[in-house]
């Protein structure tokens, strides 16, 4: 189980088999592929009464010239292995894997996209945190999020925006006593929006004495819509109700936003 993956969402381009499974292997839709029927076990004819309608042209079988999925990622990595910093193999398995969400195979990637400088520095970046960010959503245990955070790269471990997400994985595991000191530790040094909501919503045993030390980043951050918002949910919490009315008023004051205006209708 450890080990396992969920999935959480399906799609298919067809509501039969056939259809479906042209579309899986090419990419294409059914109808580019004349197969919008289930092929017929025996022989070519699909449907033995009359039709209103003149047929549409149908397929039996897949082309043999159509290009599955699985043979352009043998081409790609045969002509990786002769070629390892090729920029066009790089940037079709590139595509290929983000299409196919397979992280850990991009992951292995990326070390020969930055060589071989297929993207500029912005880009690169991006595909980085979003590879490693994909990689974090699939690890389902507190002790599989510690293990995959150790083996991420120190850089990114100083990532604020990566650490946020790493945090939050642990909060969405119940991890309350283990976040609230590294967040309180943190908005000493770093004051940030990202990290301000994850404070509002860990649930330390002591709300009111939670709020209290919150409230102190009020004298640097008077006019801060996010850190009245995020007071507000915690003197929810603490069912200090008036403070939290106010609060969440004048986070409405400052920036109305949808989450200001869903709190205080509670």
């Amino acid at each position: 189980a450890k080990e396992g993956m969920k999935f959480t969402d399906a799609y298919a381009a067809s509501c039969v088999c056939s259809p479906t499974r042209v579309s899986i292997l090419t990419g294409k839709y059914p109808g580019r592929l004349h197969i919008t029927h289930a092929i017929p076990i025996q022989g070519a004819e699909r449907i033995k009464e009359p039709l209103p309608l003149i047929e549409a042209i149908y397929k039996k079988n897949l082309p043999l010239e159509e290009v599955t999925i699985a043979e352009a990622l043998k081409a790609g990595l045969q002509a990786l292995a002769i070629t390892p910093l090729h920029t066009g193999v790089l940037a079709l398995l590139k595509n290929l894997y983000t299409e196919g969400k397979d992280w850990q195979a991009l992951e292995a990637l990326l070390p020969r996209i930055k060589k071989a400088n297929l993207l500029d520095d912005r880009a690169y970046a991006q595909l980085e945190f979003d590879v490693y960010a994909a990689l974090l959503a699939e690890q389902q245990t507190t002790q599989a999020i510690e293990d995959w955070w150790q083996q991420l790269p120190k850089y990114l471990r100083r990532d604020s925006a990566m650490e946020a997400l790493y945090l939050k994985s642990l909060l969405d595991q119940g991890e309350h006593d283990k976040v609230a000191p590294i967040l309180r530790k943190r908005l000493k040094s770093h004051f940030s929006h990202a990290l301000i909501h994850l404070f509002a919503i860990t649930q330390e045993s002591d709300s009111a004495s939670q709020l209290q030390y919150a409230e102190r980043w009020l004298d640097k951050e008077p006019n801060d819509a996010a850190l009245h918002l995020a007071l507000g949910r915690i003197a929810q919490r603490a069912e200090l109700w008036g403070k939290a009315k106010s609060y969440f008023e004048k986070s409405l004051e400052l920036e109305p936003t949808p989450e200001a205006y869903a709190e205080l209708g509670r």
